[in-house]
């Protein structure tokens, strides 16, 4: 397998992951903060979902780019970007901090799985 193939088969997992756990997460969002109604103008029915869709994101670019390529410019660009998208969209404060406190839990388990992986080998 070529590195481009492995580097589209990383962003395809990425995205599969973010898509699958948005609803868990935005329910997940809901029972800690409550509901809050984002200021987009298309108001979707289950304004949840795009907490749900960041905090997921935070998550699974951070664990799975830590395990997988170990660029953290790269890593720090994209979370830059959804914290941007996070700010824009109202969540300034209480959804900034639980999702940059979400992509440091997975650096942290990311790191964690390195770690073992190294004393196994």
């Amino acid at each position: 397998m070529t590195k481009t193939q492995k580097n589209i088969l990383l962003w395809v997992a990425i995205i599969v992951l973010i898509i699958i756990t948005t609803p868990w997460f935005g329910a997940l969002y809901e029972m800690i903060i409550g509901r809050e109604l984002s200021p987009g103008f298309w108001g979707p029915s289950n304004p949840e979902y795009i907490d749900g869709f960041l905090m997921s994101s935070f998550i699974f670019v951070t664990l799975l780019l830590t395990l997988f390529r170990k660029s953290y410019k790269q890593i720090i660009i994209i979370l830059i970007i959804f914290a941007l998208v996070d700010v824009v969209l109202g969540g300034w404060w209480q959804g900034l901090v639980i999702d940059l406190s979400l992509a440091l839990v997975a650096w942290i388990l990311a790191q964690t799985v390195l770690l073992a992986r190294k004393a196994i080998k």
